[in-house]
């Protein structure tokens, strides 16, 4: 769909999460903002001052897609950061994906964020955000607004801005809302979880559109929680094509196989170390595990005693250059989905792994919108987590392979349409269809 209006179109995006922040929520506004810049919009984003903010991880690579489009940063007020240093005692990486509940004290500390600070920790940034938008729109002429979840307490400042100026809004919701599963292990009184569900409905209630990752069942979860007759649209996550394009893979003498991203004990990964426990006695020191990302050190120390005759690299968080360079150069690709998030989200990461061509296995519900994707790709398994078999057979199947030195190569027919910039035009679709 073309541009209706005569003069370029301007939108303003407030942001939590911006670049030096890493992780793939970033990307995904990272690379809207930067292709509707090339497509002739006018992008302005609000977002948190990194000196102010409770990044998980930081990735300084992503600053240089992002360095042309106007970017204000203001204060914060950060609870995490106190709860940070309450939880951890020392300055160390925010858990992502997961609420540590083990022992009084963590549980004492899950219970003031899940009942103090309605709907998250991260309200303290909305005073701010909204001053500043306040100042550019008394400047300059917007036509759209988008806010960006999580944080969903973004979403709340929309519920002001369009209240005093004409403004299309829409509120992506790149993660669900009230339905989080980690909400269940913050020990949510009945009238927070009230309160934050009238939050949500305000939002479907007040926005011109909600955006998510997929569709199907979510949206339809969403529409049944508001009278409104509300548009809701979908645009996934996807791939950067120019970078998967530039890296060329340095593949590994030993069989490489490698993960990356988020690791914590809501994710089903036991099952992949019971076989490759009972593979490694067949090919000892034959195996390199490479693990990426923000994953907890009790997580590593679990794998590297059960896998003693693996070669297992912590590499921690590494930029998102670098994770594209590994996921070519392994044998083997590892996905694990939420326990409690199947069926509601499409990462980034899967489409990056089908994009690099490498082999994968993902441990999720075959049925789910991801299961869906991946299906369509050659050299790819998606299976439940008592599967053994299955994941046994797979993995030989690709060792039989390496050790006749014929490579495998997954391929998926319609990847192209998961680029980000293919992507953005369809972002560019629902923002005038607003």
């Amino acid at each position: 769909m073309k541009n209706p209006q005569k003069t370029p179109p301007s939108i303003l995006v407030l942001t939590y999460y911006w670049p030096p922040s890493g992780g793939s929520g970033v990307q995904r506004w990272v690379y809207f903002c930067k292709y509707l810049q090339q497509f002739g919009w006018d992008v302005s984003v609000v977002t948190v001052d990194p000196k102010y903010a409770s990044y998980p991880v930081i990735d300084l690579s992503l600053c240089k897609y992002i360095s042309s489009v106007e970017s204000h940063k203001t204060k914060s007020f950060e609870a995490l950061t106190l709860y940070r240093l309450l939880h951890f005692r020392k300055k160390r990486r925010l858990p992502q994906g997961e609420i540590n509940t083990k022992g009084l004290f963590n549980k004492v500390l899950a219970f003031i964020r899940g009942n103090f600070f309605i709907p998250d920790a991260r309200r303290g940034w909305n005073s701010y955000a909204l001053k500043k938008a306040h100042q550019i729109l008394k400047k300059k002429s917007i036509q759209y607004l988008v806010t960006t979840g999580p944080p969903h307490s973004t979403h709340l400042v929309g519920i002001k801005l369009v209240d005093r100026y004409k403004l299309k809004w829409l509120a992506d919701f790149r993660d669900p809302w009230t339905d989080l599963f980690y909400n269940q292990q913050l020990y949510r009184l009945p009238w927070v979880k009230k309160r934050d569900a009238q939050l949500e409905r305000k939002v479907l209630n007040k926005a011109d559109g909600i955006l998510t990752t997929i569709e199907g069942n979510l949206h339809k979860n969403l529409s049944n929680r508001i009278s409104k007759n509300q548009r809701f649209f979908s645009v996934p996550n996807g791939f950067d094509h120019e970078l998967i394009e530039q890296i060329c893979p340095n593949k590994s003498l030993k069989f490489h196989i490698a993960y990356t991203g988020v690791l914590t004990n809501n994710h089903s990964f036991m099952c992949i170390i019971e076989v490759l426990e009972i593979l490694q006695s067949r090919y000892p020191n034959q195996f390199v595990l490479s693990l990426a990302g923000n994953i907890r050190p009790s997580i590593i120390s679990i794998i590297s005693k059960r896998l003693k005759h693996i070669t297992v690299r912590d590499l921690g968080y590494i930029s998102h250059s670098k994770s594209i360079e590994l996921i070519k150069s392994a044998h083997l690709l590892l996905a694990f989905s939420f326990r409690r998030h199947r069926n509601e989200m499409i990462s980034g990461k899967l489409l990056e792994y089908l994009a690099s061509g490498t082999p994968m296995i993902v441990i999720d519900n075959p049925d789910s919108p991801a299961g869906r994707i991946v299906v369509q790709s050659t050299v790819s398994l998606i299976c439940m987590d008592n599967d053994y078999n299955k994941i046994h057979d797979f993995i030989q199947r690709l060792i039989d392979s390496w050790i006749a030195k014929r490579s495998l190569s997954n391929q998926f027919n319609n990847i192209s349409e998961y680029s980000r910039k293919r992507l953005t035009k369809d972002l560019e679709k629902v923002l005038y269809n607003l």
